[in-house]
């Protein structure tokens, strides 16, 4: 079983406007904290954090969000696994705005090991979105299939 905790403060200034008339000095507090626990076929991670990131509109944004991800061995050939985010997005302060959204992505996949090296993969994904200041929400499915390369590792001894 593994925990973890970090925190912080960031300090951030808004300059905006045509005359740089809005000028925005604010501290923002930041912290991640998760868990990791792996059984002889499974392994769960989650995590829990506060970010400040910036948007598309030029602004800075809070996003607080909650990640769970599962993978589990079925078989010594194949793998399934389940990935959750959610996340609220919101103003850092109360002199610019950003579109404050909800959003929730979950991706399910199973692989399958072609060769110690080359994997098949199938998998779903359902995203989510709801900005609070657009009527309606939206949301989208998407099914994927791929191959993946994963180079085994050199061990070196003496």
């Amino acid at each position: 079983f593994t925990w973890y905790a970090e925190g912080g403060a960031q300090r951030t200034k808004v300059e905006a406007g045509e005359d740089d008339d809005i000028d925005e000095k604010q501290t923002s507090y930041l912290f991640s904290t998760g868990a990791e626990r792996e059984w002889e076929r499974t392994r769960l991670q989650a995590e829990a954090s506060r970010s400040v990131d910036p948007s598309g509109s030029g602004f800075l944004k809070t996003r607080n969000a909650v990640k769970i991800n599962i993978r589990h061995q079925l078989r010594p050939r194949w793998q399934a696994s389940l990935a959750i985010l959610a996340a609220r997005e919101d103003d850092v302060d109360d002199v610019t705005e950003v579109n404050k959204r909800d959003f929730a992505r979950a991706l399910a996949k199973l692989s399958w090991q072609w060769t110690p090296e080359w994997f098949i993969e199938a998998g779903y994904r359902y995203t989510y979105q709801d900005y609070d200041d657009t009527p309606g929400d939206a949301n989208s499915n998407e099914v994927l299939l791929g191959v993946r390369y994963r180079p085994t590792r050199k061990t070196w001894s003496r």
